[in-house]
């Protein structure tokens, strides 16, 4: 009779324990991979797709209330008023009033008194870019297109802005000049807009005109 023994069979508690490890072990792995990709970013794909989308809908209304203007545009988020100039217009050679709003990237929404008396020849250059009541005050518009605005028919151009110092340098400037249909000071009977230094593309700038509504219940 042959008594030589043959290997003992693993017990049901030892097999449960190796089982056990394994899964823990697999576990293990997973998170480490999962948080290798979060740090390298495989998985933010989405989350930043998110703040895309929102930062493209960040726009916000601004209101100009006065007793000269009442209007309301939609800028970018990231745009607002920083400085406001009402009075005699800051140069030497013209006696004009005028109202300005200048805001962060680049705008400029400005207001010039009709009894402006304005050379069609002034030189758009060295922080000068023109006082524009019409059309016909641009000394040299290029590709000027019509549209329609809640505030007024806007006429959309381009001008070339210069600033000569220790060398020449040029900038193509997109502007809007609209004709308010419902002027709350028959002085300012029209706007411009200007991108001052071509810092907003002219899409961006004829998307802030198209976005013009006259404030209905104005300051009186």
């Amino acid at each position: 009779m042959d008594k030589t023994a043959g290997p003992r069979p693993t017990p049901p508690s030892t097999r449960r324990g190796l089982l056990i490890g394994v899964v823990i072990g697999l576990c293990g792995t997973l998170v480490l991979v999962l948080a290798a990709a979060w740090m390298l970013g495989w998985l933010d794909e989405d989350s930043s797709s998110i703040a895309d989308s929102s930062s493209d809908s960040s726009e916000h209304t601004v209101s100009i209330d006065t007793e000269h203007l009442a209007v309301e545009l939609t800028v970018p988020g990231d745009v607002a008023i920083n400085h406001v100039d009402v009075g005699p217009i800051q140069h030497p050679e013209l006696d004009c009033r005028t109202v300005r709003y200048e805001f962060g990237g680049g705008l400029t929404v400005e207001a010039f008194a009709a009894d402006c008396e304005v050379d069609a020849s002034q030189q758009i250059q060295n922080g000068w870019h023109g006082a524009y009541r019409t059309l016909e005050d641009v000394p040299d518009p290029v590709d000027v297109t019509d549209m329609a605005t809640g505030a007024g028919p806007a006429e959309i151009f381009v001008q070339e802005y210069a600033e000569y110092t220790n060398s020449s340098n040029f900038w193509d400037e997109p502007v809007a000049i609209v004709l308010l249909t419902e002027p709350v000071d028959a002085d300012f009977p029209t706007l411009v807009l200007r991108s001052d230094k071509g810092e907003l593309s002219r899409e961006e700038l004829t998307d802030i005109v198209f976005s013009l509504s006259t404030i209905e219940n104005y300051s009186d």
